[in-house]
């Protein structure tokens, strides 16, 4: 456990390697990190709009990660109509296979750094009883409405990793709330462009939608496509 514990307070960004940032690295930490912002700027972007500074200070990158869900409807009466009138006129329709999906139609994860680092294709780091395990984020992450990851009760989140392959690559993190500060995202996209004058490569993922953070690569290869 003390090996765990060192590996979540320390973090490491070198040139011509990967950054390695402890689950306890503050969020205001990645902020004001220049080579985070230079080599991935899709993550600087979405840790400047987690709450407000204060907050920053304190929230790590591991807590954000593995925020638990919220409900949807928790929301003042006026911004949820605002809301349900966006979506529909994007085209979203509510869809329940079972009374279990019904119950739970409301979850929504929160978390504005898991898009980015999806989009950066992260890996993090997870100590257990059986030792330290490293994993894609993505494979972390359910799709399912009810169980939004796959982290056992005697695990925890300990480092989590920025490939070499993806620094340079341009980035934006955009989310939808209903202040401009402090809120949780009713909607947050992020993207990363792989760019060399024409578009090479793209990824893009989603927050605020489902139950969790989601990669959306179909939208991806066709803005590709589109752009060659």
């Amino acid at each position: 456990m003390c090996a765990a514990s060192r590996s979540c307070r320390r973090s490491k960004s070198c040139p011509g390697t990967q950054s390695r940032s402890g689950a306890l690295t503050t969020l205001s930490t990645i902020e004001d990190s220049g080579f985070i912002q230079r080599n991935y700027p899709a993550l600087h972007e979405a840790v400047k709009t987690v709450a407000s500074p204060i907050l920053r200070n304190m929230g790590t990158l591991g807590g954000n990660i593995c925020l638990d869900t919220r409900c949807l409807w928790l929301q003042p009466v006026a911004a949820v109509a605002a809301l349900v009138r966006l979506l529909y006129q994007e085209g979203w329709r509510p869809v329940a296979t079972s009374r279990r999906e019904e119950r739970n139609a409301g979850r929504r994860f929160s978390g504005d750094t898991p898009p980015a680092l999806l989009c950066l294709n992260a890996e993090i780091e997870i100590v257990g009883p059986k030792g330290f395990r490293r994993v894609p984020l993505k494979e972390l992450l359910y799709k399912r409405r009810v169980v939004r990851m796959k982290l056992e009760k005697n695990e925890m989140l300990t480092r989590v990793f920025l490939p070499e392959t993806m620094s340079g690559w341009q980035g934006a993190y955009l989310k939808l709330r209903i202040r401009g500060s402090i809120d949780y995202p009713l909607a947050g996209v992020a993207v990363a462009i792989k760019k060399n004058g024409v578009v090479q490569d793209a990824q893009a993922a989603i927050t605020g939608v489902k139950s969790g953070a989601a990669l959306d690569s179909e939208r991806c290869r066709c803005v590709c496509a589109v752009r060659r």
